[in-house]
């Protein structure tokens, strides 16, 4: 087994469609893999075999991964989502595929 590059202090990990997130215990979000609709959130669709930082979240408690789009669940109680949207996954009353973190609508 080959450790994740950049990612030392996981907290947990969830898989999607070609693309990872890791939970670190910070609070931060970083993901990898296949980024084309834009789940890494942080402002490209760019792959990339290294985790990038998710932009503007730094009090996850919990993260989730779909099919090309990814959620956190911050300290807070709101939630944030990412990346491709064409089904209303976002939750932001769209389906505009969104590059960085949006709040869900309802979940202030």
């Amino acid at each position: 087994m080959q450790p994740v590059s950049g990612i030392s202090t996981a907290a947990a990990i969830s898989g999607g469609s070609e693309t990872f997130c890791a939970l670190l215990v910070s609070g931060e979000v970083k993901c990898w893999g296949y980024n084309g609709m834009g789940a890494f959130g942080n402002g490209t669709t760019t792959s990339s075999y290294i985790p990038q930082s998710v932009t503007g979240i730094s009090t996850a408690v919990a993260i989730e991964t779909g099919w090309h789009h990814s959620c956190a669940l911050l300290k807070s109680g709101a939630a944030r989502c990412w990346g491709g949207n064409g089904s209303g996954q976002l939750g932001d009353n769209s389906t505009t595929q969104r590059l960085t973190p949006v709040s869900v609508t309802g979940i202030p």
